[in-house]
């Protein structure tokens, strides 16, 4: 949303020398007096403050304005209609302003205006009555004053804290991510798009700033990609009933456990039905989530990311990156042309020792997966021998006929 410049302002003035602020209707408030606005209207309706603010935000600038002279007239009236109210109470009374009062106005005049305070105090001598009137007016005024400086200060508190909110995520978004959530990123991409991969392993030599923030940015998605899904398979595992094969299956599970844990079922499906599908459907996700790691090559609870001495490699390589960064910046500032020498040698150190844990990082991968492709194959040759039980197997699945040997 652009916002034009702060509208002309005109300076009267007034007995007390207090500021009085005019505006074109057409034209954009100051940053204040909208801050001034919406902490009037946050402690009256704050489901209407946070639609004014979102429209200053991202609304149209004719939108805005119209709301907002709106809710400006609205607080205009209701301080007039309080000062309308003071000053009737205060005239009903017939009293005087105290004399601390009289006193405290004399000298904020004089602080102000010394041409006035003069005339303040030759009216004194000559008509006390139009003094006491001219001071009680004055008072009024400062008070009015005070209590719209309180409102800006309000207004500013809650800029302030909009500010410091904006800066907290500012800086969540410039804070890496942990090794441990690099490496999960990295092993998706490679599983789901193998040229991606590549591509990242590129930047991440040539570009590690611009590698770390594509990096976060994958990850907001797959987390995004996973909380939908994790909602889908929610809502259709709440409305939907377990299929007549994965119970089986299930049970079949079960016998293989031991007996013990097939006649808890069993009695489970006969005392509480629901109670039954329930579990069932949770065994049949741990299932489902152990065959998918088998499938994958990796075994239960070990994932390249859980080492924890890759873990302190990365963190100390990231942590060589930004010294490096730190150096280079301060070799461009340097003046004298031994500072720069000496600044070149420890940046050339920094980048050999980047370069070495690199190269380390490499030769731990090459190895990773030359032992996946060893228990690929390893696997793909059990396999083979056992092709005709494998198949077997998924028949009397898939046909739902029960094993001879079964208890």
């Amino acid at each position: 949303m652009s916002h034009p410049g702060l509208f002309p302002v005109l300076v009267l003035a007034a007995s007390v020398a207090v500021p009085c602020v005019l505006a074109q209707e057409d034209e954009f408030p100051p940053r204040e007096r909208i801050d001034e606005v919406l902490h009037w209207l946050k402690e009256r309706a704050p489901d209407k403050a946070e639609h004014l603010a979102h429209l200053f935000e991202e609304g149209s600038d004719e939108e805005f304005l119209e709301a907002f002279r709106h809710t400006e007239k609205a607080m205009d009236e209701e301080r007039r209609a309080r000062d309308k109210k003071e000053r009737e109470g205060r005239d009903r009374a017939g009293e005087p302003p105290p004399p601390e009062v009289v006193e405290e106005v004399l000298r904020h005049v004089r602080e102000n205006n010394r041409e006035h305070f003069e005339k303040l105090v030759r009216l004194r001598e000559e008509n006390k009555e139009e003094f006491l009137a001219v001071i009680k007016k004055i008072a009024e005024e400062l008070e009015r004053k005070h209590r719209e400086e309180k409102d800006r200060e309000g207004g500013d508190e809650e800029r302030r804290a909009r500010e410091k909110k904006d800066r907290e995520g500012k800086d969540h978004e410039e804070r890496p991510l942990p090794p441990e959530a690099v490496e999960k990123v990295l092993r998706q991409v490679r599983e789901e798009n193998p040229e991606h991969f590549e591509k990242l392993a590129r930047l991440r030599e040539e570009n590690p700033d611009e590698f770390f923030k594509v990096i976060k940015k994958i990850a907001e998605e797959l987390e995004r990609r996973h909380r939908e899904e994790k909602d889908r398979e929610g809502k259709e595992h709440e409305d939907g009933p377990v299929p007549p094969e994965v119970v089986e299956k299930v049970l079949r599970h079960a016998r293989e456990e031991g007996p013990e844990h097939f006649e808890k079922l069993s009695r489970l499906r006969e005392e509480n039905p629901d109670e039954f599908f329930r579990v069932v459907r949770k065994i049949a996700e741990e299932l489902e989530r152990r065959h998918r790691e088998e499938k994958d090559g990796e075994p239960h609870g070990e994932r390249p990311g859980d080492d924890p001495e890759a873990r302190e490699h990365m963190k100390r390589q990231e942590e060589l990156e930004r010294r490096a960064k730190e150096i280079a910046e301060a070799f461009r500032r340097a003046d004298g042309a031994e500072q720069r020498e000496e600044l070149r040698g420890k940046l050339r150190e920094t980048l050999g020792a980047i370069f070495e844990m690199r190269e380390q990082m490499r030769r731990r991968e090459l190895e990773r997966l030359q032992h996946e492709i060893e228990e690929m194959r390893q696997a793909l040759e059990r396999r083979r021998e056992n092709r005709e039980a494998i198949i077997e197997k998924r028949l009397r699945e898939m046909t739902g006929e029960g094993d001879d040997l079964d208890w």
